[in-house]
């Protein structure tokens, strides 16, 4: 997922710019354009821009936000009728813990990037503080639900698919303890 802002402050050339910046990842869940990602990936920006796996650009516009699950649903608003492929959902409260699991995004940019691990605990109304990348300021949520992965995660996996060994969704990935692994 990628967003255009005016007024980014540039700290190479040190003057404000419009840009396009690269924010997250997500993933289409229905054939006509809905996009599942994080609420911190779309969170107060100026507008969305898709980009397929295809390399395709879109236009998409925010539907729906669950803040305090840091989900968002996403759509894609100039698809001309294009059937999009889609992902397939799993129960996520079967998961077991020492399952394999695979999370697929952008990190750091580098796009269609996949990295494995295990389920290494299954957390129910948890409290996470971590650092937000903007400010740097402390932040402390609380899920109802959280699938902590022994996976690598990296700055721009947020919002992207987790999969189990069947290629199936079975949460999204989001934050990472900074200074800790993940």
């Amino acid at each position: 997922i990628w967003y255009h802002t005016d007024n980014y402050y540039s700290y190479t050339s040190f003057q404000l710019i419009d840009t396009t910046l690269l924010n997250g990842s997500g993933f289409i869940f229905s054939e006509d354009g809905l996009i599942g990602t994080n609420y911190h990936v779309v969170d107060g920006i100026d507008s969305l821009l898709v980009k397929t796996s295809e390399g395709k650009f879109y236009d998409a516009e925010l539907l729906l936000i669950d803040e305090k699950n840091d989900m968002a649903i996403l759509r894609i608003k100039n698809a001309n009728g294009t059937k999009f492929p889609t992902v397939k959902f799993a129960n996520s409260d079967n998961v077991k813990v020492g399952q394999e699991v695979y999370a697929i995004g952008s990190p750091l940019g580098f796009e269609y990037t996949i990295s494995q691990g295990i389920l290494a605990g299954i957390r129910e109304n948890e409290k996470v503080t971590f650092t937000d990348p903007v400010t740097y300021s402390p932040i402390e949520k609380s899920f109802e639900k959280v699938l902590q992965i022994t996976a690598a995660i990296s700055p721009g996996n947020s919002g992207g698919a987790l999969f189990n060994s069947r290629g199936e969704v079975i949460g999204i990935t989001t934050y990472t303890y900074t200074g800790y692994g993940n």
